[in-house]
C-alpha cells in the first residue's frame, strides 16, 4: 500500500505553457536554469543536435532515446511531450512524458517512465536531477495538467529516492504524492551458449525448455527466424482474433522497419502463424517489444516454444541481454534480474485541476478508476504447488 502526503505551495507560479500542443518556455527563480515543453520529434532532435554529448548517450540505449518516447505515445495513442532543460543557454537533458487522450484530446492526465521504470529522461548523471526537478516543474505549470504517474528505477534518485525529489518540486507546486514501491523482473541474462544459460534456470524451467519445443517440431510447427515488416503485420492482424491477450507494444509502431528489428514467429502448416514476437537489437542487448500467442493451443506452451528458439538465436548473435519492455511473464521471469521500481502519483491543486479530476470520476468512472485506485504491484507468475 502506498503512502500519502500533501506538499504545500510556497509561491507557486502562475500556470502557464500553451495547450494547443506548441512549445513554451518556463524560467526557473535560478535565473540561469530554464525548461522548454516541445511535442514534437522533429523540434526535439533539433534543440537535442546541440548537444552531441547527448546524443551519443541517446545512442548508447534505445530507452532514453528520443524515438522511444515517440514510440511509447503513438502505440499507445497518447500525445508526447519532453521538458528540455537548459542552463546557462545549453541544453544539458530533457524529461520525457506522455499525456493521456480521450476522443483525441490531451485530458491533463501524464505519464513519466515505463512498467520497467526507464524512459525517463536523457542527462548525464551530474545532470539528472536537475533535469528531473526543472522539466517536472515545467509540466506542472501547464494550466490543464492534473495528475502526473511516475516509475522509476529507485537506484536512480540514490539514497533520498523517488519522494524527496518530489517534495523539492513542491516547494513551488501545491500537489499532493502518493508513493510505493514494486519489483518487476524485466531482464534476462544470456550466456555464450545455450547449454550454459539452461544451466541457470530452474529444473521445471530448464525441462520446458526442451520439451515444449521438441513437441512442437513434431506437430509440425516451425521458428522463422526472419520476417519481412509487410509478412509480420498480416500475421499479426490474423492472430489477433486468436489472442486471449498480448503483452507490450503493437508492433506495427514498435520500429518495424528499423534494420535492427527482431521480427519472429512460429508457423504450423495446418494452423498458420501461431506466435509473433517483435522487439529490435542494440549492441549485445536485445529489447522486446511484444508478443502475441494463439490462444486455442494451450497444450503447446508457444510462449515458451517461440522464447526458447529466440534464445538459441540470440545467443548465437552475440546477444547476452534480453530486456522486456513491459516486463517478463510467465516461466521466464523467475530467472530474470527483479529491480526495485519507485511508483508515485502526483495530485495537482488548482480550482482547474480538481474540477478535472472530478469531471473523470463523473464523466468515465471506468477510466478514474484505473487512474486514481491504490495501484498493486504487477501480477506475477508463479507455478503451481505439486500435490502429493
Amino acid at each position: 500500500m502506498g503512502t500519502s502526503h500533501p506538499v504545500y505551495s510556497r509561491g507557486r507560479p502562475k500556470p502557464g505553457g500553451d495547450d494547443r500542443g506548441v512549445s513554451s518556455t518556463v524560467e526557473s527563480p535560478m535565473v540561469d536554469v530554464a525548461a522548454r515543453l516541445v511535442y514534437r520529434a522533429s523540434e526535439l532532435n533539433s534543440l537535442l543536435a546541440e548537444a552531441p554529448s547527448l546524443v551519443a548517450m541517446a545512442h548508447s540505449d534505445p530507452r532514453i532515446d528520443p524515438a522511444y518516447l515517440f514510440l511509447r505515445a503513438e502505440a499507445k495513442q497518447r500525445g508526447p511531450v519532453a521538458a528540455v532543460v537548459f542552463d546557462h543557454g545549453q541544453v544539458v537533458g530533457c524529461l520525457y512524458a506522455v499525456e493521456d487522450c480521450i476522443r483525441g484530446t490531451r485530458s491533463g492526465l501524464f505519464s513519466i517512465g515505463d512498467r520497467t521504470g526507464a524512459g525517463i529522461l536523457l542527462a548525464s548523471p551530474a545532470n539528472q536531477r536537475l533535469v528531473f526537478h526543472h522539466g517536472l516543474r515545467a509540466l506542472l505549470c501547464l494550466a490543464r495538467i492534473h495528475t502526473i504517474h511516475i516509475h522509476a528505477l529507485s537506484e536512480m534518485f540514490g539514497r533520498e529516492g523517488l519522494a524527496t525529489a518530489i517534495d523539492e518540486v513542491g516547494d513551488y507546486q501545491s500537489i499532493t504524492a502518493q508513493h510505493s514501491q514494486y519489483t518487476l523482473p524485466s531482464r534476462l541474462r544470456l550466456l555464450d551458449s545455450w547449454n550454459a544459460f539452461l544451466a541457470t534456470v530452474g529444473p521445471d524451467t530448464r525441462r520446458n525448455l526442451r520439451r515444449y519445443p521438441a513437441r512442437a517440431a513434431e506437430s509440425g510447427v516451425v521458428f522463422v527466424p526472419e520476417i519481412d515488416a509487410a509478412t509480420f503485420a498480416r500475421a499479426f492482424d490474423s492472430l489477433r482474433p486468436h489472442a486471449l491477450r498480448w503483452d507490450g507494444l503493437d508492433p506495427r509502431d514498435a520500429r518495424g522497419h528499423a534494420r535492427d528489428a527482431i521480427r519472429v514467429g512460429l508457423h504450423s502448416p495446418d494452423h498458420g502463424w501461431l506466435s509473433v514476437l517483435a522487439g529490435w537489437r542494440h549492441g549485445d542487448r536485445a529489447f522486446i517489444a511484444t508478443q502475441m500467442n494463439h490462444g486455442g493451443m494451450p497444450q503447446l506452451s508457444l510462449s515458451m516454444v517461440l522464447r526458447a528458439s529466440l534464445i538459441q538465436a540470440l545467443i548465437a548473435r552475440g546477444v547476452r541481454e534480453m530486456v522486456f519492455l513491459d516486463g517478463c511473464a510467465g516461466a521466464l521471469q523467475l530467472s530474470c534480474i527483479e529491480e526495485p521500481i519507485d511508483r508515485a502519483r502526483i495530485e495537482v491543486h488548482t480550482a482547474l485541476a480538481d474540477l478535472s479530476r472530478g469531471a473523470l470520476r463523473v464523466l468515465w468512472p471506468r477510466l478514474a478508476h484505473r487512474i486514481f485506485r491504490d495501484e498493486p504491484a504487477p501480477l506475477r507468475w508463479r507455478p503451481r504447488s505439486r500435490t502429493a
